[in-house]
């Protein structure tokens, strides 16, 4: 618990309002149900997809909520060196997660995107300028698997 007492500025996972400690999310950074950090943002992808249109991402944990068509587009962070972030597609649909121009992921060639599915987890990290190295990558099938859990249901 980092002492903020209610107006975290520390970015290490305080509930907020009420100075509690929140339910750690992704790397830490995150409050309750992952959204109450100011690390946090949750986004639409841009809908007809490409890297030069993707929705701009400016925090840490990125939580993708909305893809109307298949491959619409999120950007990532800048490739600079000790910046990291995740996303989580929550969605239904995959979404592509681009680099910014001139730079890739992992694996991936100069400017291409990574195509998340629903329920996935990708974690990136940038040990160079210019490359994103994938620290983590999970999938779970999110939207079927929580239309099957009666409230109060435990993941196991």
């Amino acid at each position: 618990m980092c002492g903020c007492k209610g107006k975290c500025t520390c970015n290490k996972g305080c509930k907020g309002d009420k100075g509690e400690p929140g339910i750690q999310g992704a790397k830490g950074n995150a409050g309750a149900n992952g959204v109450d950090s100011p690390t946090s943002q949750i986004v639409t992808a841009h809908p007809s997809g490409g890297q030069s249109g993707a929705t701009v991402t400016t925090a840490n944990n990125v939580f993708i909520d909305t893809v109307g068509t298949i491959g619409d587009s999120v950007l990532t962070l800048a490739a600079v060196v000790n910046n990291s972030q995740s996303f989580q597609n929550r969605s239904g649909k995959s979404a592509n997660i681009y680099p910014p121009v001139g730079a890739r992921i992992e694996g991936i060639a100069i400017n291409s995107p990574f195509p998340l599915p629903d329920g996935a987890n990708l974690s990136i990290y940038c040990y160079e300028t210019g490359v994103f190295v994938i620290t983590e990558f999970e999938t779970l099938p999110l939207s079927s698997a929580n239309a099957n859990l009666a409230i109060g249901s435990n993941w196991i």
